[in-house]
């Protein structure tokens, strides 16, 4: 796990207690927030990707990793408390666009893939698609 924080990391460096030298105190705290900025923008961008992911599989997609990269992510942003806004907009933008990477199939026989015991027999979850409905 190279990107977990070390200790021994030159931007983490502790300067001794009794350094009485402001403008090395001022880089280190400005090294140090630059370091957390970094560290923010990643997290941010893990979140969102991992709740992208999971708003693109409920949706039915084929390919998760191909929508993600066809996504259009500049409505998505992350507020303070970490609740990600503008997912669900951006799948059915993409949905709209991209319509060959979903499949209707499950929602069309009721299939839930979460829960195995809720799903119909695949003759007769192919007759209910086939019927439309």
């Amino acid at each position: 796990m190279d990107d977990q924080i070390s200790l021994d990391a030159p931007d983490v460096a502790v300067m001794p207690a009794e350094s009485d030298d402001p403008e090395a105190l001022r880089a280190q705290i400005a090294a140090l927030a630059s370091r957390a900025d970094a560290l923010e923008t990643r997290w941010r961008e893990s979140l969102v990707t991992g709740t992208l992911a999971l708003a693109l599989q409920q949706a039915g997609c084929r390919d998760v990793d191909a929508a993600q990269r066809l996504i259009e992510r500049t409505a998505i942003t992350v507020g303070d408390t970490g609740d990600v806004q503008g997912i669900p907009e951006a799948v059915a933008a993409l949905k709209q666009a991209r319509g060959y990477l979903f499949s209707t199939w499950g929602a069309r026989a009721g299939i839930n893939p979460g829960d195995a015991s809720a799903s119909p027999s695949p003759a007769a979850a192919l007759a209910t698609w086939l019927r439309g409905g």
